[in-house]
Formats: C-alpha cells, structure tokens, sequence
C-alpha cells in the first residue's frame, strides 16, 4: 500500500505521552502512524495531505450502520466524496434536476473540514434557486443550508454554514418538518447525530 504524509499537523496530547510544541508531519502505512517529525521528506509515490495546522489524535475506526439513518439517507443527494463547495453544488444541481416540486431537499456526507475554504449560503443559493435544501455533514457536527432554508430551521440570514449547537437545533427543526423526528438527536431518528 502507498503510504499517505500528512503535514502540518497539532497532536492532541494523550495520556502523558509527550506532545511537540509545533506543527509536525506524520508518515502512515497501512493505516498505521510510522514516523513523526517536523519535516518528514516525501517518499516516492506517497500522497501527500497539507493539514495546516488542524488537529491530529489517535482513535479507532468503529465500522457500523444505525439501519434507519442508513434507510433515510438512500432518499438524500449522496455528497460523500465531494472535495470542495464547487463539487457539492455541481451534484446538488444534477439532483435537482430528478426532483420536481418545491418542497425541501436534503443532502448527506460531505467533509469540509479538509477542504481549503468553507462554504457560503450565496454558492448553494446559485444552484437551488427558491427551492428549500438543507445539507449535512458526513460528521453530522455542521449542515449548510441555503436561503430558502434557513427560515424553516428559525435561523436568520446568514453567509456561512450552521455549526456545532446551532446545526443540532436547525438539526431537530428540519426533522420535524420532514416527519423523522422519532426521537432524541443521536438516537438513529433519522438525522445526522
């Protein structure tokens, strides 16, 4: 397997193992971290992550499906895999394409912690036009919604995405006009929790 260098990362001290200061570079290998250092030297075919300074910690992969969320994600645009804003606009617009209608679309599975910028409400706007869509993370910690949907969640105006506290509650109001809200967020209702 060709190995993945991640520059530029902060380590989250664990334990009492000692933590640099600084930024650092990590070498990984089949999933594993081989070397730690503050200027790691690119290996032949390695790819390459620039982190620039976002958080590094150990953790473990815990594979598993929660059935209902799975069930109802096969009814949203699919955004897994998307590398930046302009990528998730391009499919949402396709999308929208095979949904006639004027009521809300929802989106799953994009990861803009790795992208270079964060997205705006202005860019989603150009694509859906007056038509509600409200999209989640793949880490459920953020959704990016466009004009028309924000007033269904009680949000203002805004130009950036729902965050963290804010998200969860735009989160729970966008369940409740869906008719998933079965239960409490992270209880596999039907929402990113």
């Amino acid at each position: 397997m060709t190995g993945l260098l991640l520059t530029g990362a902060r380590l989250v001290r664990v334990g009492e193992a000692g933590v640099p200061d600084g930024p650092v570079d990590l070498r990984l290998r089949d999933g594993r971290v081989v070397e730690v250092g503050a200027r790691v030297a690119r290996e032949p075919g390695e790819e390459v992550v620039a982190l620039d300074g976002r958080w590094a910690m150990p953790g473990l992969w815990d594979a598993h499906v929660h059935p209902v969320m799975w069930g109802l994600a096969r009814t949203r645009i699919d955004l897994a895999g998307t590398g930046d804003p302009q990528d998730v606009c391009r499919r949402v617009a396709t999308a929208l394409t095979s949904r006639p209608g004027t009521g809300l679309v929802l989106g799953y599975g994009y990861r803009s912690g790795v992208w270079a910028r964060q997205p705006t409400v202005a860019e989603l706007d150009t694509v859906t036009g007056s038509r509600p869509v409200a999209l989640a993370s793949g880490d459920g910690h953020n959704g990016w919604l466009n004009s028309a949907a924000l007033p269904l969640v009680g949000e203002p105006p805004r130009d950036g995405t729902l965050v963290e506290e804010a998200w969860y509650a735009g989160l729970s109001a966008t369940r409740i006009r869906c008719g998933t809200n079965r239960g409490r967020r992270g209880s596999g209702s039907g929402g990113a929790g």
